[in-house]
C-alpha cells in the first residue's frame, strides 16, 4: 500500500515519537521512520530534508548517527553523485548478538563485585550481582536463540520453494 504524501508525514511524525522513547534522537527517529515508510525505500539526502523540512546540518548529524549505529546504509548510483539512503534491517539482526558485549559486562560487574566485597553485601551489590547474572543468562541463551531462528528461516525457505 502506497502511503499518500499526508499519510507519510503523519506516519513518520508517529513513528519518529516511538523511536524517541526507545532512546533513538528525536529527528533520527523520524528520519529512520521516514526511510522505513518510503517508496522507493531509499531517498536521497535532499529528498530527506525536504520530506522533513529540517536543517541540512540536522539531517547530515541524524544520518550519521543513525549509520554509526548500524540503522540505516547508504549506496551511490554510477554517474550520480548523490548518496542514497535506506534502512538496513540485516545489520540490526547483528546488533541484538551482543555477546561480546554482554562478556565485557560480566567482567566490569565481576571487578566492581570485587572490589565491593571488602563493604560486605550491601544493596547496590546485590543489585549488581542480579544484573551480571542476567547478562549471564543473555550470554548463553542469545546464541540458542540465534540457532532456532535460523533453523525457522530455513524452514520458512523450503516451504516457499
Amino acid at each position: 500500500m502506497k502511503l499518500t504524501e499526508e499519510e507519510l508525514q503523519y506516519e513518520t511524525e508517529n513513528l519518529g515519537l516511538v523511536l524517541d522513547e526507545l532512546g533513538i534522537t528525536p529527528m533520527a527517529g523520524r528520519v529512520l521512520a521516514y526511510l522505513m515508510l518510503s517508496d522507493p525505500p531509499h531517498r536521497s539526502f535532499d529528498e530527506i530534508v525536504d520530506h522533513l523540512q529540517a536543517s541540512k546540518s540536522t539531517i547530515s548529524t541524524s544520518l550519521k548517527y543513525l549509520g554509526q549505529i548500524d540503522m540505516i546504509r547508504y549506496k551511490t548510483i554510477p554517474g550520480d553523485r548523490r548518496r542514497y539512503f535506506s534502512v538496513a534491517p540485516d545489520r540490526w539482526i547483528a546488533q541484538i548478538n551482543v555477546h561480546d558485549k554482554f562478556r565485557a559486562m560480566v567482567g566490569i560487574l565481576n571487578r566492581v563485585l570485587e572490589l565491593r566485597s571488602a563493604n560486605d553485601k550491601d544493596e547496590l551489590a546485590s543489585s549488581l550481582e542480579e544484573v551480571r547474572d542476567m547478562y549471564l543468562y543473555f550470554e548463553t541463551e542469545i546464541p540458542k536463540m540465534f540457532e532456532r531462528w535460523e533453523k525457522i528461516k530455513k524452514e520458512r525457505r523450503e516451504q516457499l520453494k
